[in-house]
């Protein structure tokens, strides 16, 4: 079974924080992470890499019958470590977000790593909060996350934000039209490579905002490769799951891909160029993302917007 605050045991860990400084920092405590999306594909990869690695592991999941079975699993093959937990999370619901962060405060915990690895691709049209889903999970709830534990993260933390190669098929930026509200006008592609944009305009945005408090804290993002065995496919017609099965052996595997998550959650693999915040990588190789990506006026639009909609401070003011 996985561990309630009250057995919370703190372990000596190693932490490279890459070639920024050249250097590894030695902590007298457990380094934590938080996973969203960990009961299964690759969140539940990269939760059991993390906890193999003597992180203090946070399974964020809204169905907690399939995070028990990851939390077991990884609890199995992890002797030496037994912090990993489980706690509940809806990104679709901003109640659900919040308390969830009200629940890690108890913790009294700080947060080393956040991986917002969740994510829904063209499901049916819903409006969960009064938005389209893939802007609700996949952008506004981890935008909502990562600002309510903004003062739970350490000196050099690191943000992990999930985007895709899809954003190259996204619409013009127009942030008066982040959400779809009618079943009529809903391209759920379209959407999905929209919501996969804010997430790299979210990314930049918020290492902009870090960099200008002279903070350490940095945030990436990366297309994790397309990996025809997760789940985040479910909804796709049958044809193109099929496609998805032909095209097999040229995806990319889960473990090359939960890899690539968690060479930059880590940050200790020499071979990762120099990062200051905000990189965009493409598996693992650092590129740059399409033009409108780049513009640091759409990040100022879509953070403040968020803000917005979330109904919480803007910290970037």
């Amino acid at each position: 079974m996985g561990l309630d605050e009250n057995e919370i045991i703190n372990n000596d860990c190693n932490i490279g924080n890459d070639n920024n400084n050249n250097s590894n920092i030695i902590l007298n405590r457990q380094l934590v992470v938080i996973v969203t999306g960990s009961s299964d594909g690759l969140g539940k990869v990269v939760s059991g890499m993390l906890a193999k690695t003597n992180y203090f592991v946070i399974l964020a999941n809204r169905d907690l019958i399939k995070a028990k079975l990851v939390l077991d699993e990884i609890l199995s093959t992890t002797p030496n470590n037994k912090n990993v937990i489980s706690m509940k999370l809806d990104l679709s619901s901003f109640d659900s977000i919040k308390e969830f962060v009200n629940q890690f405060e108890k913790l009294n915990l700080q947060l080393d790593v956040l991986i917002n690895n969740a994510g829904i691709y063209t499901p049916p049209f819903s409006l969960p909060e009064g938005f389209e889903s893939q802007l609700m999970v996949n952008h506004l709830g981890p935008f909502l996350l990562t600002n309510l534990l903004i003062n739970k993260f350490t000196e050099n933390a690191r943000i992990i934000n999930l985007s895709s190669i899809a954003h190259k098929n996204s619409e013009i930026f127009n942030v008066e039209d982040l959400s779809c509200k009618s079943i009529d006008s809903y391209n759920a592609i379209k959407r999905y490579s929209n919501s996969k944009l804010y997430a790299i305009l979210f990314t930049k945005e918020l290492n902009r905002i870090f960099k200008k408090n002279n903070s350490k804290i940095i945030a990436l993002s990366l297309h994790p490769g397309v990996i025809s065995t997760t789940n985040l496919f479910k909804n796709i017609p049958n044809y193109i799951k099929l496609l998805l099965t032909i095209s097999k052996p040229f995806t990319t595997t889960i473990n090359t891909a939960s890899t690539a998550i968690y060479r930059l959650a880590v940050g200790a693999d020499p071979e990762l160029p120099l990062l200051t915040g905000g990189e965009y990588f493409n598996i693992n190789v650092l590129v740059d993302p399409i033009p409108q990506a780049l513009s640091q006026e759409n990040w100022r639009l879509l953070w403040a917007k968020s803000c917005e909609y979330c109904k919480i401070d803007d910290i970037g003011k």
